[in-house]
């Protein structure tokens, strides 16, 4: 697949949208969720059956919707509390029509509901309600797209989990749904299901839904968050939960022996992950530049750790980083590294690597052909003096210059912590 232009993930499967109309999907398919006509799991994408003309897709936990060219939507996969809105609670492997919707422009999949936005700004939802996450004054499940009560204006909607949040024209947010955790933003722990006002937003550009907590992007560049702030997914100054929206605080400066905070700027995009129980948050700066903090366990937050970070840390570059483990060789003076380069195919790399160990200090080079891919590239880095590296831990500090047709297009640094070993 070399035509993929969205990408959408459900509990543990992907679907993508082609330049072409078509979605392919992939993964757990013990529902139907890949739309493929069966129930096997997929390693490789398969093609949703009969399913053309897509513009958008949107993945629950266990179903999947697309948006058509023609406004209409179909969904496909687990259809317990009727989240396929074909007004039927039975499964289906290949994409049914969703009953009664009108000219919809965009969809938001939460894990058993689904919603709609529609031409002139109305949303409809249907699937689970029982912690009023459909919006329309009921706890009723609906198997067929339902009116969410009041809502006018909308230009974006979001969901996750059991909840849903819309974007007004004017900025504002609304939600509805599960609030154990804040996650509303309406300065109460109480479900809602109608939408309820999120406090103190009135400048809101984008929003994004997770499990538990919720951000928005403002126009001035920053993010707020609010919700369960385990993990410190919020980015909030300190780490309790939040039932109002918090600013996600890049660091604190020191002002006449107080200590000031500072938020995270230009950001123009934000999302999350988790399950719930953990959670973290990335932001997309104007510069290119992703920043992450929360839960950190698998590595999430790409910063080349596994710790916990309360703070925005910087997703470190896509384009180089250097192994963890190195080796020593002629009597310990020098040392063997692996740098990892990740660049556009036609450029050349050149590695510089410094290498500190207490006071000892090396330095060594490398240069490679960009490719398809990962490249692992060896560099040799001697010790400055008649001193020799130890076994243990040094610190790699890498810098990569890219250069295509004789322009510099990529020029980044990278420290990491490394751990050397005598070679046998």
């Amino acid at each position: 697949m070399t035509d993929a232009v969205a990408l959408t993930a459900g509990s543990e499967y992907f679907c993508a949208l082609r330049a072409g109309g078509t979605v392919m999907c992939w993964g757990e398919n013990s529902t139907g969720q890949l739309g493929s006509g069966n129930t096997f799991d997929q390693t490789f994408p398969n093609f949703v059956s009969g399913l053309s003309g897509a513009v958008a897709v949107a993945a629950g936990d266990t179903h999947t919707c697309a948006l058509l060219y023609d406004a209409t939507v179909r969904c496909w996969g687990d259809n317990e509390f009727g989240k396929l809105g074909n007004n039927s609670a039975v499964d289906s492997t290949t994409p049914v029509s969703v009953t009664g919707l009108p000219n919809a422009v965009a969809l938001a999949a939460g894990t058993s509901h689904t919603c709609a936005l529609l031409v002139g700004g109305t949303v409809r939802c249907w699937g689970r309600n029982d912690q009023g996450q459909l919006g329309n004054s009921t706890n009723t499940d609906s198997l067929a797209p339902v009116i969410v009560t009041g809502l006018s204006n909308v230009v974006a909607i979001a969901a996750r989990d059991n909840n849903t949040c819309a974007l007004l024209g004017n900025g504002t947010l609304r939600c509805w749904g599960d609030n154990q955790h804040g996650q509303l933003g309406n300065s109460t722990l109480q479900d809602r299901n109608t939408p309820d006002v999120v406090s103190g937003m009135t400048d809101a550009v984008s929003v994004f839904v997770s499990y538990r907590h919720a951000c928005a992007v403002r126009a001035t560049g920053a993010a707020d968050c609010w919700g369960d702030n385990g993990d410190g997914r919020l980015g909030a100054a300190d780490l309790a939960d939040h039932t109002t929206p918090t600013g996600v605080i890049e660091k604190f400066a020191t002002v006449q022996s107080v200590e000031i905070p500072v938020r995270l700027q230009n950001i123009v995009a934000i999302t999350a992950g988790g399950n719930g129980f953990v959670g973290h948050t990335c932001a997309l700066q104007a510069s290119g530049l992703p920043r992450c903090w929360g839960d950190n366990v698998r590595g999430q937050l790409g910063d080349g750790t596994t710790t916990e970070r309360q703070r925005p840390t910087l997703v470190e570059s896509f384009t180089a980083n250097v192994l963890p483990a190195g080796s020593l060789r002629t009597q310990s003076r020098i040392a063997e590294l692996t740098a990892l380069v990740n660049c556009d195919p036609g450029g050349h790399a050149v590695v510089h690597v410094q290498l500190r160990q207490g006071s000892l200090t090396g330095a060594g080079s490398a240069a490679v052909n960009c490719g398809y891919g990962l490249i692992q590239v060896p560099v040799t880095v001697a010790a400055h003096g008649r001193d020799g590296f130890q076994a243990g831990a040094a610190t790699a500090n890498l810098e990569l210059i890219v250069r295509n047709k004789g322009e510099t297009v990529e020029h980044q640094f990278w420290t990491r912590e490394v751990v050397l070993s005598v070679s046998q």
